[in-house]
């Protein structure tokens, strides 16, 4: 039994779990979901996050640093386009001493204005590299973010029933649900407050280097839908190892240097296909890549089918350490405990299926050649052509 109050804080909290009895820590993430951001507002939400580690209430910006030293691992906040992920670890048996915590990094963030002064001209003077400019091309101006921004946006985005909480490790029954209960039952979060309409932000079209990038943005995944299954497959064929389609026709045939993958990506609406293409030299022509693609689509065989559902095999069961899923813009996805409680929260936050990456595998066993040739063909003819041309 979890208790009267805990069972009813599940009614306003979405929660995730990973049990592992073997596991020597504990970890907590939670998610703030920030959809359909303008540009300002996105660029204030990256500001905002990257201020929650720099103290709070009850916490010192060293005293949070040293958090989780135990554990091997310090407090963690990963932004993207459209959420916020915050992750903290603790020895096994740390659980509420992980959400004491977290309850003051949501609830009573410091936000302070020389803190957002000065993270606000780090990120403008921060140099990313091409590939990372590829992952997250949004151009934000982080020059304008003032102190009230940042604390409109908190109190917009920071809202009991938006968040998600997600617990990995050696848990008891009922422990995450009494640990949300006691920590923010009581919490009132503020009305929101009007805002001023702003524009979309705006994707980066060229750099100051000689790198240049073409990416071929597919729709968001539906699942369950019948192309669902064979999608994700095709990305392994598409862009994952040396006898992918981008590897061959782009490296061995082309002679282009530099990256060119597969990359399965996370978002708000679900997973969204990305073949993202990186060369020293000119713009790459849209319509010529595209068409390179399909070509060599249509020469799959049998071979190229059993390849790829091996590597997925081996990917998503972490025998293999090229993955195209990936939880954050950090890297790739891996077997870590962490990893493996983001894809559990992941397929929460976005109502999809709550499978784990070998059952995702396991989905693949049914998909013939026919169905993966032209799954993979439907995303490259769907796709959105998106250019970073260098100089």
């Amino acid at each position: 039994m979890i208790g009267l109050l805990a069972a009813a804080v599940l009614q306003t909290y979405r929660t995730a779990e990973v049990l592992d009895a073997g596991s020597p820590t504990v970890i907590v993430q939670a998610y703030i979901p920030a959809p359909l951001l303008s540009a300002r507002e996105m660029a204030t939400s990256r500001v905002l996050s990257e201020c929650l580690l720099l103290g709070s209430r009850e916490f010192t910006k060293y005293e949070i640093s040293r958090f989780g030293s135990q554990a091997g691992s310090p407090p963690k906040v990963s932004w993207m386009p459209d959420f916020i992920k915050i992750q903290i670890a603790a020895p096994a048996g740390g659980l509420d001493v992980i959400f004491t915590l977290m309850e003051s990094l949501l609830r009573h963030p410091n936000l302070d204005p020389d803190d957002i002064v000065k993270v606000r001209k780090d990120l403008s003077e921060v140099a990313r590299t091409p590939w990372q400019e590829a992952l997250v091309p949004q151009v934000l101006d982080y020059s304008k973010v003032r102190a009230s921004d940042v604390r409109e946006t908190y109190s917009r985005l920071f809202k009991p029933d938006r968040i998600l909480f997600a617990a990995g490790g050696p848990l008891g029954s009922g422990e995450l649900a009494r640990a949300v209960a006691k920590h923010f039952s009581d919490w009132k979060p503020a009305h929101d407050r009007w805002r001023v309409a702003d524009v979309p932000p705006i994707m980066m079209s060229e750099r100051n280097n000689p790198v240049s990038s073409l990416e071929f943005l597919g729709p968001v995944l539906l699942s369950p839908s019948e192309t669902y299954s064979a999608t994700l497959l095709a990305m392994f064929g598409l862009g994952v190892g040396k006898e992918a389609t981008l590897h061959r026709i782009m490296r061995e045939i082309k002679g282009w240097t530099y990256r060119q993958e597969a990359v399965i990506w996370p978002t708000l609406d679900g997973w969204r296909p990305r073949l993202i293409l990186l060369r020293e030299g000119n713009a790459i022509s849209p319509v010529l890549a595209r068409k390179a693609i399909l070509d060599d689509i249509d020469s799959w065989t049998d071979a190229s089918l059993v390849r790829a559902k091996a590597m997925s095999q081996s990917a998503l069961k972490g025998k293999f350490e090229l993955n195209p899923f990936w939880l954050d813009d950090s890297s790739p996805m891996t077997t870590s405990l962490g990893d493996r409680l983001s894809w559990t929260a992941y397929a929460v936050l976005v109502h999809g299926p709550t499978l784990l990456p070998s059952e995702l595998a396991g989905t693949f066993d049914s998909v013939d050649l026919a169905s993966f040739k032209r799954a993979a063909k439907q995303m490259i003819e769907a796709s959105i052509a998106v250019a970073i041309n260098g100089k």
